[in-house]
Order: C-alpha cells, then sequence, then structure tokens
C-alpha cells in the first residue's frame, strides 16, 4: 500500500475525517503556531502525524503573531474590526490577547529539515496569511496534485491578500480552480428578513492539478499516479480519476494487479449501478414543489451565517 502525505497548514481541530475513506495510509504533518492548540495536537494525533510548532511564511523573518480570544481567529494579520462589525454582534472571539513575536520559515526549508520531498495535498487555513505560505513553498508544490485552501472576498484581516490573488498565483502554479465552499454572512442588528444569503465574506477553495499535468511531473512513478487517483476521490471526482487511470494506463504506470481494484472502486459511482429513485411523469414538477416548500421554511427564521454543505462532492 501506498501512501498519501498531506500537509496541514493551520491544523486545528485536526485533519478532516474525509481523508479516513482514502483506501490509502495517510500520512500528516500539522503545522499550529498557536502554543495553545499545538499542545493539544501533540497530546491527540497518532504515530503517523508529525506535529510542527512553526509559523510559516514568504521567507525566514520574525513576524507578530496575534493571539485572539477565539484561539481559531488568531493569525499573523490583526482583525479589521471595523469590517468584522458589520456582520458580527458578538466582537469578543476577535479580542486580541497577547501579540506575540514568532520566527517564521518557508514551507520547503520546514520540509527539507523533515526529509519530506513528495508531497500530495496541502491544506491552508491560517486566516489570510495563506498566499505567503505557498510562496514560500515553490519548490514543494511542483510535485502537489492538489491543495485546499481558505480565500477571503473581504478583507477581514489588516492587509491580508484575497482570493484574486491567490486564485492567479495558484493558476501560474499549475492549478486549477474545482470548487469553492462558500460562507455568506447577514449584516448584524437588522430586521428579521429571514434566512436570505447574505454577503459571500471567505470560503475554502479546492485546486487539483489535472491528469494531463500530474503526468508531466518529473520522474512520475506509478506510486504518484495511485495517490492521485486516490485524492481525486477523497473529493468525489471519478471522473477525474478515471481519466488519470486510462491515461496512465496506456503509459504503463499502472499495475495490473491495482487496475482492478481502481475500476472496480469506479463503478461504485456509475448512476445505473446505484440505488435511485426511477424516473416517472411529473417527477420534475414534484422536485420543484419540495424545493419551494424547503425554501419557505428555511427562509421564515434568521441565521447570519449560511455556508455551503460540501467542498467537492464530499
Amino acid at each position: 500500500m501506498t501512501e498519501i502525505y498531506l500537509v496541514d497548514i493551520g491544523a486545528s481541530g485536526g485533519i478532516h475525517p474525509r481523508w479516513e475513506n482514502t483506501f490509502q495510509q495517510v500520512k500528516a504533518v500539522l503545522f499550529e503556531p498557536d502554543p495553545r492548540e499545538y499542545d493539544r495536537l501533540k497530546e491527540a494525533v497518532g504515530d503517523n502525524y508529525i506535529v510542527l510548532n512553526a509559523a510559516l511564511s514568504e521567507a525566514p523573518e520574525k513576524v507578530d503573531f496575534y493571539l485572539c480570544k477565539d484561539q481559531k481567529a488568531s493569525s499573523l494579520y490583526p482583525p479589521d474590526l471595523a469590517i468584522l462589525r458589520r456582520y458580527y454582534a458578538d466582537m469578543e472571539k476577535f479580542e486580541i490577547v497577547k501579540k506575540i513575536k514568532v520566527v517564521a520559515d518557508t514551507l520547503d526549508n520546514q520540509l527539507k529539515e523533515a526529509k519530506l520531498f513528495d508531497i500530495d495535498f496541502i491544506k491552508v487555513d491560517v486566516q489570510g496569511h495563506e498566499l505567503p505560505i505557498l510562496r514560500g513553498g515553490i519548490d514543494t508544490l511542483q510535485r502537489v496534485i492538489g491543495i485546499e485552501v481558505e480565500v477571503e472576498f473581504l478583507p477581514v484581516y489588516q492587509g491580508q491578500p484575497v482570493f484574486s490573488e491567490v486564485d492567479c498565483f495558484l493558476r501560474d502554479s499549475g492549478f486549477e480552480l474545482f470548487d469553492i465552499k462558500r460562507t455568506f454572512r447577514n449584516r448584524r442588528d437588522k430586521k428579521n428578513y429571514g434566512n436570505r444569503k447574505g454577503q459571500l465574506l471567505w470560503g475554502d477553495a479546492l485546486y487539483f492539478k489535472s491528469p494531463e499535468s500530474v503526468l508531466s511531473i518529473s520522474n512520475i512513478s506509478a506510486e504518484k499516479v495511485m495517490r492521485a487517483i486516490s485524492i481525486y476521490m477523497v473529493y468525489g471526482y471519478p471522473d477525474v480519476a478515471d481519466t488519470m487511470y486510462h491515461m496512465a494506463k496506456e503509459r504503463s504506470l499502472i499495475r495490473a494487479e491495482t487496475g482492478g481494484k481502481i475500476e472496480a472502486l469506479l463503478a461504485q459511482y456509475e448512476v445505473e449501478k446505484m440505488n435511485v429513485l426511477p424516473q416517472f411523469r411529473g417527477a420534475r414538477k414534484l422536485s420543484r414543489i419540495f424545493t419551494k416548500l424547503a425554501q419557505t421554511f428555511t427562509h421564515t427564521r434568521r441565521t447570519d451565517k449560511q455556508q455551503d454543505e460540501y467542498l467537492g462532492n464530499s
């Protein structure tokens, strides 16, 4: 069994359960600069995980780290309270309880020190500092299959890069945008206009290298191809995994003993083999009625935050 190498930067809460669904073993490097969460992670994770109490940036440097009352709001940028106050009635979570100096390093340097040279997937969620971290991982990104990165459409932290800048960098680095799990927030202290979608503030963006790009990676191996197929499947993209499989098979990069397992896995996603409701006259009309009913019940109650359910298809 080959192993997927995952890097989780801003690892508060641990890695997402979706990685339990892969048919390959996951080894992860978790970066968490907040000493409060680092101590908890160190105690909680298993032998397959390396936890590093390190801040990352574009270059080795001393940086300010703002510890907020809510640990998950902490960042290398101070919160922009003027913007956040538009959407949050409870601003206490963004209160800076302490500003500390930390020595930041680049992702490339940290992984070289750990002797990890072939990372498959990176998740970055660091409250606005994602782009400098990615810029400090140019060498690492050359062999990465996919990236999940938190992006902001409004600068809720002072001086932070926003989505358009992150997107341009990743596209220039050979990645393609597949999906965004969006988060919206309504203006605070207004009348109850129901659960109507507020302003798009941030989201989790999912990027992959295409199968064609993956196969152009220098010294591509059968193991790397298998890891790419598994990562596409983790996020629910059997069509991309299928393309990867057949292109790699044509190049003799799929071993005979694993080809059958991949085909069996892909077959589970074929619609005609799934348990689906039969088509009947009036099905579309019935679907519209149920959708309208759901919207009616939802729109009568106010929630300040709305969010897409999935990133990718899982």
